[in-house]
């Protein structure tokens, strides 16, 4: 019995400790992770910029101002040309002024290009209008069905946006809608909230696809998340990192903030700096 006990002390003890890292210390560990990408694409060497990817920030009225000042401290200290947000901005409508102070801030040091995600659009009831407006006030450019031609260096890039893949009725339209005009010979990056736009993505030759939504499963389980957190069934098996699926890639970003339960396990918050090459 003696021996039964301390095997039970122990588990629990461990299973306290976890729990404390995961609720306590992970999601405050935020990473830089650095991603080079290789596009073929591409018809001049831009290997020495930089571009910087975040998403799913999930702020609301109760985000400690400390911690946003801490994410703005960081994003400001890396070289990079531009910044892309891949969704869910906000937990509920009341984080709409912590989102607006943020990227009033960061604006100031990089052009900021946003997507939507689930949360904003369920949190708004569907009416992101006016919540469009206001983060083009503080200073980015929101991209809902739209492209935008980013010049850097001495390269073009189609950048498109769409409405999120799991808030849409029909994402090949919405992608279509978004190609509008743009010139196909130029290198394609597409910002999708959901990877679950993976498919539709490689039918429309969409070079690099930027993705976030699954916090990279925000306690991850090796070999188990990736069945049990799909996106959507298209999305099924993308849980964070890099992918390719024939001719399109992939980075999903594992997000900062978390939803649901208030863990992360071995899947920290993250900004991506993403060093394209040819």
């Amino acid at each position: 019995m003696k021996k039964k006990y301390k095997i039970f002390t122990f588990i629990i003890s461990i299973g306290c400790l976890l729990i404390t890292y995961a609720y306590f210390v992970e999601p405050n560990i935020l990473k830089v992770e650095n991603q080079t990408i290789t596009l073929t694409c591409l018809k001049s060497d831009i290997s020495d910029i930089n571009f910087l990817q975040i998403s799913d920030l999930h702020f609301s009225e109760d985000t400690p101002k400390e911690k946003i000042d801490r994410l703005i401290n960081e994003i400001t200290k890396q070289k990079a040309v531009a910044i892309f947000i891949t969704g869910d901005l906000i937990t509920n409508k009341n984080g709409i002024d912590n989102i607006s102070y943020f990227l009033g801030n960061i604006s100031k040091s990089f052009p900021t290009f946003i997507v939507l995600g689930n949360w904003d659009y369920s949190a708004l009831n569907y009416k992101v209008k006016d919540f469009k407006n206001i983060l083009e006030k503080a200073g980015a450019k929101v991209l809902l069905n739209d492209s935008f031609n980013l010049s850097v260096d001495k390269e073009n890039i189609e950048l498109v946006g769409i409405i999120d893949p799991d808030s849409s009725e029909d994402s090949k339209k919405d992608l279509t809608e978004a190609f509008g005009t743009i010139n196909d010979s130029r290198c394609k990056i597409l910002l999708s909230h959901s990877p679950g736009i993976i498919k539709i993505a490689t039918e429309k030759d969409i070079d690099l696809v930027l993705a976030g939504h699954t916090h990279g499963g925000q306690v991850y389980i090796p070999f188990l998340s990736e069945t049990l957190i799909p996106s959507n069934e298209d999305g099924k098996g993308f849980v964070k990192g890099s992918y390719q699926y024939e001719n399109t890639q992939m980075y999903i970003n594992r997000g900062i903030g978390i939803s649901g339960l208030p863990f992360r396990f071995l899947n920290s918050p993250e900004i991506t700096l993403i060093n394209l090459t040819n």
